[in-house]
C-alpha cells in the first residue's frame, strides 16, 4: 500500500536559475522558498483539517453499521469518515527534515511512531487506510490528503512562479 506523500512539481527552468543563484546570494533565495514551503505545508493542513470538517471533498460514505457504532462510542461527527474523536486531525504534522547538506523537505501529515491514542493504531496506518481504502477489510477510499492537493496545487504553482519572477528580477540588477 502507497504513503500518503505529496509532491508538486516546480516549472520552468530551475537548474538553470539555481546555478545562477547558488554563485549570487544563496541566503536570499533559500530564505524566501523556504518560507513559502513552510507557509504552503501548514496552509494545505489546515486545508486539510477544514475539508473534513465541512465534507467538501467528494468521498463515499460510510456504512450504516460504521455510523451506528460511532454513534455508539460517541463519535462527534459520526457519518464523517475523517472524524471520530478529532484526535487524528488535531494530530497530523507539518515537519520539515534534512535529506542532504544543502536539501530540505516539507512532510504533512502522521508520522511514523505516533499512535492514535483512541484506537492505539499507528497513526500512519489509519491515515493510509483512510486515504487509499482497505479492500481486505472492505473499507473504500476516502481520498482527503489527495482531493485537498488537487485544490490547493494551481495557487501554489502560481505562486511558486512569482517567487521565481521575483528571484530573476533581482538577479538582473
Amino acid at each position: 500500500m502507497p504513503d500518503v506523500n505529496v509532491r508538486f512539481q516546480k516549472k520552468g527552468d530551475w537548474n538553470k536559475i539555481g546555478l545562477i543563484m547558488r554563485a549570487v546570494n544563496k541566503k536570499l533565495y533559500r530564505k524566501q522558498c523556504e518560507d513559502f514551503f513552510k507557509k504552503a505545508t501548514e496552509e494545505y493542513l489546515k486545508a486539510i483539517r477544514e475539508n473534513a470538517y465541512s465534507g467538501s471533498i467528494p468521498m463515499a460514505p460510510l456504512a450504516a453499521y460504521t455510523v451506528r457504532l460511532k454513534e455508539e462510542a460517541g463519535a462527534i461527527m459520526p457519518s464523517a469518515p475523517w472524524i471520530e474523536t478529532g484526535y487524528l486531525l488535531d494530530n497530523l504534522k507539518t515537519v520539515k527534515t534534512r535529506t542532504s547538506a544543502n536539501r530540505y523537505q516539507w512532510f504533512v501529515g502522521a508520522q511514523a511512531g505516533d499512535v492514535h491514542m483512541p484506537s492505539g493504531l499507528p497513526m500512519a496506518t489509519l491515515v493510509r487506510i483512510l486515504e487509499y481504502g482497505d479492500a481486505g477489510l472492505n473499507i473504500p477510499a476516502r481520498p482527503l490528503f489527495r482531493g485537498t492537493y488537487e485544490r490547493v496545487i494551481l495557487r501554489w504553482n502560481s505562486e511558486l512562479g512569482q517567487l521565481q519572477n521575483k528571484i530573476v528580477r533581482y538577479l538582473q540588477f
